[in-house]
Protein backbone atom coordinates (compact mmCIF):
# COMPACT_ATOMS: atom_id res chain seq x y z
CA UNK A 1 0.00 0.00 0.00
CA UNK A 2 1.53 3.45 -0.73
CA UNK A 3 1.69 6.77 1.38
CA UNK A 4 -1.33 7.94 -1.03
CA UNK A 5 -3.45 5.44 -0.37
CA UNK A 6 -2.92 5.34 3.37
CA UNK A 7 -3.30 9.14 3.80
CA UNK A 8 -6.59 8.84 1.51
CA UNK A 9 -7.93 6.43 3.68
CA UNK A 10 -7.08 7.92 6.95
CA UNK A 11 -8.88 11.21 5.56
CA UNK A 12 -11.88 8.64 5.34
CA UNK A 13 -11.56 7.45 8.55
CA UNK A 14 -11.20 10.90 9.79
CA UNK A 15 -14.58 11.80 7.87
CA UNK A 16 -16.42 8.78 9.51
CA UNK A 17 -14.76 9.95 12.65
CA UNK A 18 -16.03 13.66 12.03
CA UNK A 19 -19.95 12.80 11.29
CA UNK A 20 -20.10 10.22 14.36
CA UNK A 21 -18.71 13.11 16.67
CA UNK A 22 -21.02 15.23 15.52
CA UNK A 23 -24.10 12.99 15.46
CA UNK A 24 -23.03 12.02 19.21
CA UNK A 25 -23.19 15.95 20.40
CA UNK A 26 -26.37 16.63 18.60
CA UNK A 27 -27.89 13.55 20.68
CA UNK A 28 -26.32 14.77 23.98
CA UNK A 29 -27.42 18.33 23.29
CA UNK A 30 -31.25 16.84 22.44
CA UNK A 31 -31.41 14.70 25.90
CA UNK A 32 -30.00 17.72 28.08
CA UNK A 33 -32.99 19.72 26.29
CA UNK A 34 -35.59 17.73 27.19
CA UNK A 35 -33.63 16.99 30.67
CA UNK A 36 -34.22 21.26 30.99
CA UNK A 37 -37.79 21.10 30.16
CA UNK A 38 -38.29 18.09 32.47
CA UNK A 39 -36.53 19.77 34.90
CA UNK A 40 -38.84 23.35 34.28
CA UNK A 41 -41.73 21.50 34.59
CA UNK A 42 -40.78 20.23 37.58
CA UNK A 43 -39.83 23.50 38.94
CA UNK A 44 -43.20 24.80 37.67
CA UNK A 45 -45.17 22.16 39.67
CA UNK A 46 -43.20 22.71 43.23
CA UNK A 47 -44.21 26.58 43.05
CA UNK A 48 -47.92 25.48 42.13
CA UNK A 49 -50.38 26.43 45.58
CA UNK A 50 -53.32 23.69 46.04
CA UNK A 51 -55.98 26.13 43.78
CA UNK A 52 -53.65 26.84 41.62
CA UNK A 53 -53.17 22.91 41.09
CA UNK A 54 -56.56 22.41 40.38
CA UNK A 55 -57.09 25.20 37.85
CA UNK A 56 -53.78 24.21 36.06
CA UNK A 57 -54.77 20.74 35.94
CA UNK A 58 -56.61 20.45 32.31
CA UNK A 59 -52.67 22.46 31.56
CA UNK A 60 -50.85 19.62 33.17
CA UNK A 61 -52.92 16.88 31.66
CA UNK A 62 -52.28 18.76 27.80
CA UNK A 63 -48.68 18.36 28.74
CA UNK A 64 -48.43 14.43 29.99
CA UNK A 65 -50.69 13.79 26.67
CA UNK A 66 -47.82 15.68 24.80
CA UNK A 67 -45.19 14.47 26.23
CA UNK A 68 -46.83 11.07 26.01
CA UNK A 69 -47.35 11.32 22.09
CA UNK A 70 -43.46 12.22 21.94
CA UNK A 71 -42.59 9.09 24.04
CA UNK A 72 -40.94 11.03 26.46
CA UNK A 73 -41.02 8.99 29.91
CA UNK A 74 -38.82 11.08 31.28
CA UNK A 75 -40.40 14.23 31.42
CA UNK A 76 -43.97 12.47 32.25
CA UNK A 77 -41.91 10.93 35.30
CA UNK A 78 -40.92 14.23 36.43
CA UNK A 79 -44.22 15.69 35.93
CA UNK A 80 -45.76 12.63 38.01
CA UNK A 81 -42.70 12.63 40.77
CA UNK A 82 -43.57 16.64 41.33
CA UNK A 83 -47.21 16.00 41.24
CA UNK A 84 -47.41 12.93 43.73
CA UNK A 85 -45.95 15.75 46.43
CA UNK A 86 -48.26 18.31 46.02
CA UNK A 87 -51.56 16.56 45.40
CA UNK A 88 -52.57 12.91 45.13
CA UNK A 89 -55.75 12.85 42.72
CA UNK A 90 -55.23 10.60 39.21
CA UNK A 91 -53.34 12.55 36.83
CA UNK A 92 -54.53 10.51 33.79
CA UNK A 93 -58.27 10.45 34.60
CA UNK A 94 -58.72 13.62 31.53
CA UNK A 95 -59.13 12.89 27.99
CA UNK A 96 -56.36 15.84 27.35
CA UNK A 97 -53.88 16.97 24.43
CA UNK A 98 -54.92 18.54 21.05
CA UNK A 99 -56.36 15.59 19.99
CA UNK A 100 -58.50 14.96 23.38
CA UNK A 101 -56.54 11.77 24.10
CA UNK A 102 -55.53 10.39 27.37
CA UNK A 103 -51.54 10.33 27.90
CA UNK A 104 -51.64 6.68 27.56
CA UNK A 105 -53.56 6.77 24.18
CA UNK A 106 -51.63 9.17 22.80
CA UNK A 107 -48.49 6.90 23.36
CA UNK A 108 -49.67 4.38 22.25
CA UNK A 109 -50.71 5.82 18.78
CA UNK A 110 -47.16 7.32 18.40
CA UNK A 111 -45.78 3.52 19.15
CA UNK A 112 -44.25 4.20 22.30
CA UNK A 113 -44.20 1.12 23.79
CA UNK A 114 -41.86 1.90 26.95
CA UNK A 115 -44.35 5.10 27.89
CA UNK A 116 -47.55 3.05 27.57
CA UNK A 117 -46.35 0.35 29.89
CA UNK A 118 -44.76 3.41 31.95
CA UNK A 119 -48.20 4.41 32.49
CA UNK A 120 -50.00 1.32 33.21
CA UNK A 121 -47.22 1.29 36.12
CA UNK A 122 -48.52 4.51 37.21
CA UNK A 123 -51.73 2.97 37.24
CA UNK A 124 -53.25 5.04 33.91
CA UNK A 125 -56.47 2.89 33.55
CA UNK A 126 -56.37 0.65 29.94
CA UNK A 127 -60.22 0.68 30.37
CA UNK A 128 -59.94 4.53 29.51
CA UNK A 129 -62.05 4.89 26.45
CA UNK A 130 -61.05 8.50 23.90
CA UNK A 131 -63.74 11.40 23.62
CA UNK A 132 -64.46 9.04 20.67
CA UNK A 133 -65.18 6.19 22.50
CA UNK A 134 -61.81 3.83 21.41
CA UNK A 135 -60.59 1.75 23.67
CA UNK A 136 -56.60 1.44 24.31
CA UNK A 137 -56.14 -1.58 21.81
CA UNK A 138 -58.20 -0.10 19.33
CA UNK A 139 -56.05 3.23 19.15
CA UNK A 140 -52.93 1.36 19.13
CA UNK A 141 -54.50 -0.88 15.95
CA UNK A 142 -55.65 2.32 13.84
CA UNK A 143 -52.19 3.79 13.92
CA UNK A 144 -49.52 1.62 11.98
CA UNK A 145 -45.89 2.41 13.45
CA UNK A 146 -43.29 -0.25 13.61
CA UNK A 147 -43.85 -1.60 17.32
CA UNK A 148 -47.44 -2.02 16.55
CA UNK A 149 -46.96 -6.04 17.27
CA UNK A 150 -44.70 -5.45 19.95
CA UNK A 151 -47.09 -2.73 22.01
CA UNK A 152 -49.98 -5.41 21.47
CA UNK A 153 -47.95 -8.44 22.73
CA UNK A 154 -47.71 -5.94 25.80
CA UNK A 155 -50.83 -5.32 26.48
CA UNK A 156 -51.90 -8.80 25.72
CA UNK A 157 -49.06 -9.62 28.95
CA UNK A 158 -50.67 -7.06 30.92
CA UNK A 159 -54.22 -7.76 30.65
CA UNK A 160 -55.54 -10.21 27.86
CA UNK A 161 -59.08 -8.94 29.09
CA UNK A 162 -58.40 -5.40 27.07
CA UNK A 163 -58.38 -7.38 23.62
CA UNK A 164 -62.17 -8.30 24.59
CA UNK A 165 -63.33 -4.71 25.14
CA UNK A 166 -65.99 -2.84 22.38
CA UNK A 167 -65.90 0.60 21.92
CA UNK A 168 -68.69 2.87 22.58
CA UNK A 169 -69.82 1.84 18.79
CA UNK A 170 -69.70 -1.95 19.43
CA UNK A 171 -66.53 -2.54 17.17
CA UNK A 172 -64.36 -5.15 18.85
CA UNK A 173 -60.43 -4.72 18.22
CA UNK A 174 -60.41 -7.35 15.24
CA UNK A 175 -63.03 -5.21 13.45
CA UNK A 176 -60.31 -1.80 13.69
CA UNK A 177 -57.73 -3.78 12.93
CA UNK A 178 -59.65 -5.12 9.50
CA UNK A 179 -60.93 -1.42 8.71
CA UNK A 180 -57.95 -0.18 9.08
CA UNK A 181 -56.21 -2.52 6.71
CA UNK A 182 -53.61 -3.41 9.63
CA UNK A 183 -52.86 -7.04 7.94
CA UNK A 184 -50.16 -7.71 10.23
CA UNK A 185 -52.54 -7.11 13.31
CA UNK A 186 -55.40 -9.28 11.81
CA UNK A 187 -52.90 -12.06 11.22
CA UNK A 188 -51.29 -11.92 14.91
Amino acid sequence: ISCDQIEKRLQEKQVVLASATQTLENAVDEKNEMAMAAHSMQDMMYKLTKSEQTATKQTVDSHISSLAARGDTLGISSIVHAMKKKTRHNLFSEHAGKEGLPAIHSAAKYGHVDTVMYLLSLNADPYQKTNLGHTLVQTCLSHHTMTTIELLNKLYHHDNALFNTTDDQGRWPLHTAAWHNNTEAVSW
